[in-house]
């Protein structure tokens, strides 16, 4: 997503958040001994909350332009890199699970609805994908609050977010579809949503604070991500409040950041984090493939296999974000509004 701009001026902490995110993701599916960052998925969802906050308080959009932003946002990379998954399984499907080249689940996954796949996980066939879901469930319930209250709200969403899932804790029977409209990762984005009104309030701390805060709460989702099967519950508890003190301490970070190298690579990759997040998995697999062709010692898993797979995977993300991701999104707005005859959105 672009930097965002408005009375706060542009939040290039986030980007950096962001960037980091992404790349905790991409470690934690390399596979290393010391497998650690799953985590990232739960600052995502936090970070959304936060963003999808600013963006209907500060750019005060319609439910139309809200829609569009939104879905041309994640829709235009999410399909081709399926599509691309779908077309290489389809030509040759021995490398691939038989889920991945059935024209059902493929079309399920462009619409964003999970299936159950042969390892018994509820997912696209682009697995990364089925964050995009709770995305897609966060985006609209902010659209139905917009349409039946009129009100751009943040805390509004926040409390339809908590009565579903409250609703999903007491309903009988174990639908799929239902678990996951009420699923407890939900509550994520509402902690977003609770840092932007706690930030916006003008509440501060010191840088020092600001970095003790972000090491504790960075240590302690490392230590407790550990590979196991975890509730969803669990996971918000253990990652989802955490995200949150690292958000909230992050954003206080902003006006000690010094201009330089290093902050234009952290706002670029945070630019790029989104690409960077569904193309990773591709380089990673191909990388866990080719080194032991190359050199039967060599592994993604040693230090060295995971400095380069995870740089590689940084750069090849960042091209697709500049040559692609960028263009399709820009693309796909403009054709949308000029279909729509709406003016083009600042946000």
């Amino acid at each position: 997503m672009a930097p965002l701009k408005g009375a706060m001026g542009r939040i290039d902490s986030l980007q950096a958040l962001r960037a980091i995110a992404a790349a905790t993701v991409m470690y934690w599916h390399i596979g290393s001994p010391l497998q650690r960052g799953l985590f990232g998925v739960d600052m995502f969802f936090v970070l959304s909350g936060f963003v999808i906050s600013m963006v209907l308080v500060q750019t005060r959009p319609t439910a139309l332009t809200f829609a569009i932003d939104r879905i041309t946002r994640i829709v235009p990379l999410y399909w081709l890199m399926t599509t691309l998954l779908f077309v290489a399984a389809s030509i040759d499907p021995s490398p691939f699970k038989p889920s991945i080249h059935e024209m059902g689940h493929y079309l399920r996954s462009l619409l964003f609805i999970l299936y159950l796949k042969e390892n018994g996980v509820r997912q696209p066939i682009l697995s990364v994908g089925w964050t995009l879901t709770y995305e897609m469930i966060f985006y609209a319930v902010a659209l139905v609050v917009f349409y039946l209250a009129r009100i751009r709200s943040p805390a509004a969403n926040a409390l339809a977010i908590t009565f579903m899932c409250i609703f999903g804790t007491l309903a009988p029977g174990d639908s799929a579809v239902l678990q996951i409209l009420t699923s407890p990762l939900l509550l994520e984005f509402c902690f977003g949503i609770g840092v932007w009104y706690v930030y916006s309030a003008g509440v501060r701390c010191s840088a020092l604070i600001s970095i003790v805060g972000i090491a504790v709460g960075l240590g302690l989702m490392i230590y407790l991500d550990v590979p196991v099967v975890k509730t969803q519950l669990e996971v918000v508890v253990k990652f989802g409040i955490p995200s949150t003190f690292v958000l909230f301490f992050t954003l206080n970070l902003e006006s000690h950041l010094r201009a330089g190298l290093l902050k234009r690579m952290l706002i670029h990759l945070g630019d790029a984090s989104y690409a960077v997040y569904l193309t990773h998995l591709f380089v990673v697999e191909f990388f866990r493939k080719l080194l032991p062709h190359l050199n039967s010692a060599w592994s993604i898993t040693t230090l060295y296999g995971v400095l380069f797979t995870m740089s590689v995977g940084l750069l090849v993300g960042s091209l697709v974000y500049v040559y692609v991701d960028a263009p399709l999104v820009a693309l796909a707005r403009r054709l949308v509004r000029q279909r729509c005859a709406i003016p083009t959105s600042h946000a």
